[in-house]
C-alpha cells in the first residue's frame, strides 16, 4: 500500500517568537510524504521573514511547499485559504505557536490503516499545555478515551469539543464536502469537527501529538467569547440537524448550555439574573429546540 501525502497547513500571525520551532517540528516529523503550506494574515514582526528563512533551508524535506503573504483576514478565511491549497489526502491544521511531536502524523496514520474504516473522515488524539518557552507545564488531553473510529460523534461533541485542533488528521475532500471552516464563527474548528461527525467516523488514538502554546495571545483564553461562539455553533448546528439528534442529548446540551451562561452571569453582570431567569429558566425542563439555543445566544449579546 502506498503512503498517501499528507499536508501541514499553518496560518501564521505574528509569532516571530515560535514560528522557527513550529515548522522545524514539521520537518522533524518521521512521516515522509509531506507538504508545508503556510500562510501569513500579515503579521507585523518578523514571523513571514523567518518561514522564508526556514523554507529556503528546508525546502527539499518536503514534496511541495507553498508559502505566502495576505493582509490580515482572520483565522477563519485564512484556514479556508490553506484547505484550498493543499493536495494531500489527509489535512493537518495547526497554529504557528505549537509544535508537533515526531510521531504525529505517523501514529496517526498506523491507527487509520489499523481500523481499516472507509468512512473515517478524521483522527484525533491528546495533547500538553507548552510555556512560551516550550516547557510543558500541563496535560491538555481529550476527555474522549475510548480508541478507534466512532459515529455519531456530533451527541457527544455537542456536550463537550474535547477535539484539539493541532492533534487532528482529517480527510480533505471530506472537510471540503462539508464546506470546510465557518467563517461566521470564533470557534471555526468546532462547528467542522460537528458537521463532519454527522456523516463520518471520527476516531482517536491515546497518544499525546502535540504541544499547545498557552500564552495570553491565545484566543482561547478569552472565556467570555468562547461561551458566546460555543452557544452560536450549538444552536446553528440543531438549526441544521435538529432532526438527527436524540432529544435526550439536545436536552442535555441545552441544560448544559443555561448552567453555563448562569454562571458566567452570576460571576460577570449580576444584573442580567433576573432577565436570565425570566427569559431562560422556565425552559430548562423543557425539551428544547433551535428557539431554546437561539433566546440563549440573543441573552449572550446583551451583556
Amino acid at each position: 500500500m502506498s503512503l498517501p501525502l499528507h499536508s501541514v497547513c499553518i496560518p501564521s500571525y505574528n509569532h516571530e517568537r515560535y514560528i522557527l520551532d513550529c515548522l522545524n517540528s514539521v520537518r522533524r516529523q518521521t512521516y515522509p510524504r509531506l507538504e508545508l503550506i503556510v500562510v501569513d494574515d500579515g503579521s507585523a514582526d518578523q514571523t513571514f521573514n523567518l518561514a522564508e528563512q526556514f523554507v529556503a533551508e528546508h525546502a527539499d524535506r518536503f514534496e511541495r511547499v507553498e508559502l505566502l503573504r495576505q493582509a490580515n483576514r482572520g483565522i477563519a478565511p485564512t484556514c479556508n485559504r490553506l484547505l484550498d491549497l493543499a493536495r494531500g489526502e489527509w489535512f493537518h491544521l495547526f497554529g504557528s505557536d505549537d509544535m508537533l511531536y515526531p510521531e504525529k502524523i505517523a501514529a496517526e496514520w498506523e491507527a487509520c490503516c489499523r481500523w481499516k474504516e472507509p468512512n473515517l473522515a478524521l483522527v484525533h488524539a491528546d495533547a500538553e499545555l507548552i510555556d512560551a518557552e516550550g516547557n510543558v507545564v500541563g496535560p491538555h488531553c481529550s476527555s474522549w478515551k475510548t480508541e478507534g473510529p466512532v459515529a455519531r460523534a456530533f451527541e457527544t461533541l455537542l456536550l463537550n469539543n474535547y477535539i484539539k485542533t493541532p492533534t487532528a488528521m482529517v480527510r480533505r475532500d471530506a472537510l471540503v464536502e462539508m464546506g470546510g471552516y465557518a467563517e461566521t464563527f470564533t470557534i471555526e474548528d468546532y462547528f467542522s469537527w460537528l458537521k463532519l461527525s454527522s456523516k463520518f467516523r471520527i476516531g482517536k488514538i491515546n497518544k499525546v501529538v502535540c504541544g499547545y502554546r498557552w500564552h495570553g495571545g491565545n484566543y482561547s483564553a478569552d472565556k467570555k467569547e468562547m461561551l458566546k461562539a460555543t452557544i452560536a455553533i450549538h444552536h446553528k448546528f440543531i438549526e441544521e440537524f435538529g432532526d438527527n439528534i436524540d432529544k435526550n442529548v439536545l436536552m442535555k446540551c441545552y441544560q448544559k448550555d443555561v448552567r453555563r451562561v448562569w454562571r458566567w452571569a452570576k460571576k460577570e453582570n449580576r444584573s442580567l439574573l433576573p432577565v436570565m431567569t425570566k427569559k431562560v429558566l422556565g425552559s430548562y425542563f423543557l425539551r428544547p429546540d433551535e428557539e431554546n439555543f437561539k433566546c440563549l445566544t440573543d441573552f449572550l449579546q446583551m451583556d
